[in-house]
């Protein structure tokens, strides 16, 4: 007899798979439901959730592993590059298992505790890890090892936490599991030296609760006297005033004690740590208290999409700190060691719902903050005519990261800059080894980004490039009964969208126009003899490259070329 938490959870998980369109099979929604849930708090986009679940045949008792850095996901070891890892900055490793019983069973802790010491040595090669853990594994635990020696060598701090999530009514265990997660602490602690370590049970009742805990729609910012309003011509409308300190932390801070990362823009999350400009405010936040904070700071920049004015404060709907992110983390930081406070921060509120009003602010608010290349793209005039175009078909193109999803707009309508850039250069320049393997490339690379985004280019073709990969993805999803193929498949996504519309179109070569003209629907049922051709392509391309592992197949630029060669003689026959 099931439990009222077990019942409960099953409508969070009927809510979550139809308010979202998600056409999944249960174990897998319900993956992806646990490890949505668990990073809440750091507003993740829906692609690297996606990413982070490495579940299939070989999968070491893990389901998903995700690794952050300043509290933003690494996807590949592409960008390991262009990091810089200081010593004040922190990475942050998910290890989460996930599964449909109504129970905990140690059988799923021991399974992990086989594989973390091969995971945690640094002698055993991509090769040797290959034999026993699948390819989405591997790959995640070689990025996992780079980061943590890079880290390891800046003295940056470790996070690890371990996360067993299942439909158990109660979180029940007995003293055996509780020795065995104590064993895998142990190991960890041993091989990871100087690292946090956390571990915690989810039960039906943790993960409907977390399902429940949503970002407030309201949040209530109290100033220092009647904040001043001023009006503008066209109707826009803002506030000027002084904040106390203790209230603007009462303001970004959440029940729980932590900073609402919702509340950040994501062009500006980062938090830069003890760089020389964060010193400068810590060292007045702590030691300069007889002159008021707002005279020493240039102050916060908050932009909303309504607000309720009642005597000293406002009550803000669609919450972005679109300037202010070092001062407010720095005040987060503060607030650890000094509560009792009178001094005040200045803080700007300005009331908009024009997207490119808030994008202008946000450019000019942020002009010698160090940005996300994905946000400084984001404020293209060709971004913002694909949003319009994507949005006037149906669908929703975040420009600004989860800007739809946490609007409550159906996450399978949603393409975010990174997805739609990796689809296009797949379909477009026929490259789908780049969009696995240097997925930021794709952005960052001036002339590589201009080949993707054109504004002369029929903005159908990004759509369906979009609609075209979503319905492969879906396909394999769906169809593969054994989840090791379906693991390889996803290994391959970007070449089989790429071999899908030479199927669909018959044609080896094609052009823009081409794909504007494909009817979306037709992919389901041209995916078998998609699938068919790739698995030739695939087994041919292995005779006769022996050497090569699964993994560099994939990222393989040789690859792309053998792909184009098989098609080309193919459709020209």
């Amino acid at each position: 007899m099931q439990g009222n938490n077990t019942i409960i959870l099953a409508k969070c998980l009927e809510e979550y798979k139809t308010s979202n369109e998600f056409h999944l099979a249960d174990s897998d929604l319900f993956e992806l439901f646990v490890i949505t849930q668990i990073t809440k708090q750091y507003d993740i986009s829906q692609e690297d959730l996606e990413d982070s679940i490495v579940d299939g045949g070989q999968d070491g008792g893990i389901d998903s592993l995700l690794v952050m850095y300043n509290d933003d996901p690494i996807k590949s070891r592409d960008e390991l590059g262009d990091m810089k890892i200081t010593s004040s900055g922190q990475m942050l490793v998910f290890f989460v298992q996930s599964k449909t019983e109504k129970s905990f069973t140690e059988s799923t802790l021991d399974k992990l505790l086989v594989s973390t010491p091969i995971i945690f040595d640094l002698s055993k090669k991509e090769d040797e890890l290959l034999k026993r853990f699948n390819a989405a594994l591997v790959d995640k635990i070689m990025l996992f090892r780079d980061m943590w020696v890079a880290c390891a060598a800046k003295g940056a701090s470790i996070k690890i936490g371990y996360y067993y999530a299942c439909k158990s009514n109660e979180n029940d265990v007995g003293k055996a599991f509780i020795d065995k997660v104590q064993q895998l602490k142990t190991v960890t602690a041993q091989s990871v030296a100087g690292s946090e370590l956390s571990y915690l049970n989810l039960s039906s009742k943790q993960l409907f609760e977390l399902f429940r805990s949503r970002v407030p729609e309201e949040l209530k910012l109290t100033f220092k006297g009647t904040p001043l309003p001023i009006t503008y011509t066209g109707g826009t409308i803002g506030y000027i005033g002084v904040v106390k300190l203790n209230d603007y932390q009462k303001f970004i801070f959440d029940d729980q004690g932590n900073v609402r990362e919702s509340l950040f823009e994501s062009n500006v999350r980062h938090f830069q740590g003890d760089v020389d400009v964060n010193k400068t405010i810590r060292t007045t936040l702590e030691k300069d208290l007889t002159r008021d904070f707002w005279w020493l700071n240039n102050g916060i920049t908050i932009i909303a999409s309504r607000a309720g004015h009642v005597g000293d404060s406002l009550t803000l709907k669609g919450v972005q700190i679109v300037n202010g992110l070092q001062t407010s983390f720095s005040i987060a930081s503060y607030y650890k060691i000094l509560e009792r406070e009178e001094r005040s921060i200045l803080v700007k509120v300005i009331i908009s719902e024009d997207k490119e009003t808030i994008d202008k602010i946000i450019s000019a608010t942020n002009s010698q903050t160090a940005v996300s290349v994905y946000s400084l793209r984001a404020t293209d005039d060709v971004q913002r005519e694909i949003e319009l175009y994507f949005e006037g078909k149906g669908y929703f193109y975040d420009r600004r990261k989860n800007y739809y999803r946490n609007k409550g707009k159906p996450i399978a309508r949603i393409f975010s800059i990174q997805n739609a850039a990796q689809a296009i250069n797949t379909i477009i320049n026929r490259n789908p080894s780049t969009a696995r393997a240097r997925p930021t490339s794709l952005i960052k690379d001036g002339k590589l980004y201009s080949s993707i985004f054109d504004r002369g280019t029929n903005y159908q073709v990004y759509l369906n490039c979009c609609l075209i990969y979503q319905a492969v993805k879906k396909y394999v999803q769906t169809h593969f009964a054994e989840k090791a193929n379906r693991q390889q498949a996803s290994n391959f996504l970007y070449h089989i969208t790429r071999i899908a519309v030479s199927v669909l179109l018959s044609k080896a070569y094609y052009s823009t126009g081409d794909v504007a003209g494909i009817n979306v629907n037709l992919v389901p049922k041209n995916m078998s003899t998609v699938m068919e051709l790739f698995e030739n392509i695939l087994t041919q391309y292995s005779a006769e490259n022996p050497e090569a592992n699964i993994i560099n197949v994939a990222k393989s630029g040789k690859f792309d070329e053998f792909i184009n060669q098989i098609l080309k003689m193919k459709f020209t026959a």
